[in-house]
């Protein structure tokens, strides 16, 4: 699979992709509520798209699979019970994962996670967190098959879904997990940076130092509809 950001001219190929798969979603058991122009909404993917957060991942010429990266969350995360308080310039956040229903079983979905979980490493973000709809089995083994670890339920308002309860996840990256080791155990600073320097995860593309991919520095959407779901299959069943 092939990853890039969505250009600025692309507006109306996204949202046809998104359209595109909130119908091929309809009859599918683990249905994530999407809705035409409510979520994804306009004031969602514009703004994602101008920014350089909207990924879309191809396979040959045709669009496979699309999501959203930045700052930005619900205001119910900050009263969840997360390992380390993190400010928002610290974590990055998943939303609008999609996969379309064509291009399932084919681990697309995990491309796309790692692609970001690679952009956190190299940016020297200490986190990656994400939420998902409960009930939504597929979607909470493929994300804690990749190493996110579920930190608590809560109920989030979003347009598409009212107030409902998701399932909170967070991937603490490779320095950030080695930062807490070598603080317990009371490395000196120099030595810590060096042993950062070389962490990075199995499985996960290294991305150069400028332009790693972050959100960082630019607008966020509104945080109370912006979230994650994926519609993929993988072998244990529609995400």
């Amino acid at each position: 699979m092939r990853i890039r950001k969505a250009e600025k001219t692309e507006y109306e190929v996204v949202r046809a992709f998104y359209h595109t798969l909130i119908d091929e979603m309809q009859d599918t058991e683990y249905h994530p509520k999407w809705q035409k122009d409510i979520y994804p909404a306009p004031e969602d993917l514009r703004p994602a798209i101008e920014n350089g957060e909207l990924y879309l991942g191809f396979e040959g010429e045709s669009i496979a699979a699309a999501m959203a990266v930045n700052h930005t969350c619900s205001e119910e995360y900050a009263g969840a019970p997360w390992p380390e308080r993190l400010s928002a310039d610290e974590f990055l956040v998943i939303h609008m994962l999609g996969v379309r229903v064509g291009f399932q079983r084919k681990g697309f979905a995990k491309e796309m996670v790692r692609f970001v979980l690679g952009m956190a490493e190299e940016s020297g973000m200490k986190a990656v967190r994400l939420d998902v709809l409960e009930g939504n089995l597929p979607a909470e083994r493929l994300y804690e098959g990749l190493g996110f670890r579920y930190v608590d339920t809560l109920l989030l308002f979003y347009e598409d879904t009212g107030r409902v309860r998701f399932r909170l996840y967070e991937y603490p990256t490779r320095r950030a997990a080695l930062n807490r080791i070598c603080t317990d155990n009371g490395t000196p600073p120099a030595i810590r940076l060096a042993i950062q320097g070389r962490a990075h995860p199995e499985g996960v593309p290294r991305f150069p130092a400028a332009g790693a991919g972050s959100a960082a520095g630019t607008r966020p959407v509104a945080a109370s509809k912006f979230r994650t779901a994926s519609a993929e299959k993988e072998e244990n069943g529609a995400l």
